[in-house]
C-alpha cells in the first residue's frame, strides 16, 4: 500500500518510492547550504553549523508541521496529492525560512554573502510556490532539484570562483541525472501529472536564475 492508501499495481513502485523519499525537497536546503559553504572554502565547523542551522529551519520545522497535520488527519498522505492541503505547509515553511533569513541578516559578517543569498532564494521560491499553489499544483520535488541545479550552475559561471568546475559538474549531475529520475518516480507514484512535474522544473530553474541575478546585482 502507498501512503494514499492505494495498492501499487505496476513494476518499479518500490524504486519510485525510495527515490521519492530520498529526493524529499525538505532535504535540499541543508545539503545546498553545506555544499555552498564547502565551495566557499569555509571551515568544517562553519559548514557543520550551516548544515544544522538549515536542518532546523528548512527540514525539522516543516516536517514537524507535516507530521502533525497527518496524525491529526488533516492530510491523508505525506505525498500531499491534494493541492489545497499544501497551503498550510507552504505558510509554515515560509515563516520558518523568513526566520532563517532574519537570523542570517542579524549575524552580519559572520554569514558569507553567498550563503545569505541562498537563504533569500529559498524564501522567495517558497513564496512563489505558495502563490502558484493557490491556483495550480506543481511538483516541489522537481522544483527543489531544479533550484539546486540552478544555484550550482550560476556558481560555475563566476570566473573568479575557485571551485567553478566542481559546481558545474554537480549542477549537471543534479539536472541531467537526479532530476529526470525523480520526475519518473513522482509520476510513477501518481502524485503528479507530467505538466505539474515540468512546471515545477521550469519554476525552479527560471525563478532561481532570475533571483540570483537580481540579488547578485543588489549586493
Amino acid at each position: 500500500m502507498d501512503k494514499s492508501g492505494k495498492a501499487p499495481h505496476r513494476s518499479g513502485y518500490g524504486a519510485a518510492r525510495l527515490i521519492s523519499d530520498l529526493m524529499n525537497p525538505l532535504l535540499f536546503p541543508p545539503v545546498m547550504l553545506a555544499v555552498t559553504g564547502w565551495l566557499l572554502g569555509l571551515s568544517t565547523v562553519a559548514i557543520g553549523s550551516l548544515f544544522g542551522f538549515a536542518l532546523l529551519f528548512y527540514s525539522f520545522i516543516p516536517l514537524a508541521s507535516t507530521l502533525y497535520l497527518y496524525r491529526s488527519k488533516r492530510i491523508r498522505s505525506l505525498d500531499l496529492p491534494d493541492r489545497k492541503t499544501r497551503n498550510p505547509l507552504y505558510l509554515c515553511s515560509i515563516l520558518s525560512a523568513l526566520a532563517a533569513v532574519a537570523l542570517s541578516l542579524a549575524a552580519g559578517v559572520l554569514i558569507p554573502t553567498g550563503v545569505l543569498v541562498i537563504t533569500m532564494v529559498y524564501l522567495l521560491n517558497l513564496i512563489a510556490g505558495y502563490l502558484i499553489n493557490l491556483r495550480w499544483k506543481m511538483s516541489m520535488h522537481a522544483a527543489g532539484l531544479a533550484t539546486s541545479g540552478a544555484i550550482l550552475f550560476c556558481f560555475s559561471l563566476l570566473p573568479f570562483y575557485p571551485f567553478s568546475l566542481t559546481a558545474g559538474i554537480l549542477s549537471l549531475i543534479i539536472l541531467l541525472l537526479l532530476l529526470p529520475v525523480t520526475i519518473w518516480a513522482r509520476y510513477r507514484l501518481s502524485v503528479h501529472s507530467l505538466p505539474e512535474l515540468f512546471g515545477g522544473t521550469a519554476a525552479g530553474l527560471l525563478l532561481t536564475t532570475i533571483e540570483l541575478v537580481l540579488l547578485n546585482n543588489l549586493w
